[in-house]
């Protein structure tokens, strides 16, 4: 009887043991699971309802870059905007690119625990030259609004005389867009006009209706402006074009209810807020507030743009 039990015993051991063998494989098999793929992290997250339904987003608003020793309007010197690169770098942020914000909003994909959103307004040529390298240095994605008819311009103003500030080119744009860290959208093909430089009666200075014409006619405007936009940047880059810087900030219900209508996903203001957005509102993606960074703008003042004490 004493042989046997003890056989017995040994048996439920060895049953046990293997048991806990095969738990502590899959246990070791769904950690590496997690730690490798943020597909299967957002499958398990989204199955156990544990989605955040609000993330906070600063979003960065940048234009020109320059290496000159006195301030230039518009813009800012290429160091300072190295040393801002620098301190989202050391302090743990990650820049995300919008397509990764609407796949939070819109399927619950999590974002990085200190998110960001760098942004560069009307597609200068020191995007390309200073911004660009010092993006690949710190590693951080951006978007860049182009304004179509500008797009490769190193010279004048449309065809006048007035000397304007070179803008990039489609091929340096695809370089960028090809190195995985950039983001080439719309700032508008040609509804970002110099008042001073345009003639006639219809001079846009942003994307809302004028008040001399009717809403047929702005949403006709509207529709082919986009439409020219879109179709010139993606055959230029590959990329899909679903995001929408507005010209100056300007806005109202009738330009977001005609771009929800052709496409556009996100839009992006001039606001000094840090977004919010809601997983499964896709229209707190609409109307985005951007924090302005200027050349007086301190470090202590960029710190507190992005959230740090």
């Amino acid at each position: 009887m004493g042989g046997k039990g003890g056989v017995a015993v040994s048996s439920v051991k060895t049953r046990l043991i293997a048991l806990a063998a095969v738990v502590l494989a899959a246990l070791l098999a769904l950690g590496a699971a997690l730690a490798l793929s943020p597909d299967f992290r957002w499958q398990v997250t989204r199955a156990l309802g544990l989605i955040p339904k609000e993330e906070q987003v600063p979003i960065l608003m940048y234009h020109h870059l320059h290496q000159e020793d006195e301030p230039v309007a518009n813009a800012i010197n290429v160091d300072q905007f190295e040393e801002e690169m620098a301190f989202l770098k050391e302090e743990g942020y990650t820049a995300v690119s919008f397509q990764e914000l609407i796949g939070y909003v819109e399927e619950g994909r999590p974002l990085p625990r200190k998110p960001v959103c760098i942004t560069f307004d009307d597609g200068y040529l020191s995007n390309y030259e200073l911004a660009y390298p010092i993006l690949q240095k710190y590693e951080m994605k951006a978007t860049i609004f182009v304004i179509g008819w500008s797009v490769g311009v190193t010279d004048y103003y449309k065809d006048t005389q007035y000397p304007m500030t070179p803008h990039f080119n489609y091929e340096q744009a695809k370089e960028m867009v090809d190195s995985g860290l950039v983001s080439i959208q719309t700032h508008t093909y040609d509804m970002h006009q110099v008042e001073d430089y345009e003639t006639g009666d219809k001079i846009r200075r942003s994307a809302v209706k004028l008040p001399n014409e009717t809403e047929e006619e702005y949403a006709a405007a509207l529709t082919e402006d986009i439409l020219r936009a879109r179709s010139e940047i993606e055959a230029a880059t590959g990329q899909p074009v679903n995001v929408l810087s507005y010209p100056v900030g300007t806005w109202d219900e009738l330009s977001e209810s005609l771009l929800k209508d052709l496409g556009i996903q996100v839009t992006l203001t001039t606001r000094p807020e840090t977004a919010t957005l809601v997983y499964g509102d896709p229209d707190s993606l609409r109307a985005l507030p951007r924090y302005g960074v200027g050349y007086d703008t301190t470090l202590e003042e960029f710190a507190a743009m992005v959230g740090e004490k």
